[in-house]
């Protein structure tokens, strides 16, 4: 995730890691767009 940034060696070394890593950015993103999406749906029935 960050550490991927942060260092882009590993994932040159790596790619599994890299796969690995980017699967979980991946799966971050899903669960915060889905939180997002919740958290709409909360707003909107709460007015």
């Amino acid at each position: 995730m960050a550490s991927a940034l942060r260092w882009p060696h590993l994932a040159t070394r790596h790619p599994r890691l890299a796969i690995r890593m980017g699967r979980q950015a991946r799966r971050i993103v899903c669960w915060r767009w889905r939180f997002a999406q919740f958290a709409k749906n909360l707003g909107w029935q709460l007015e």
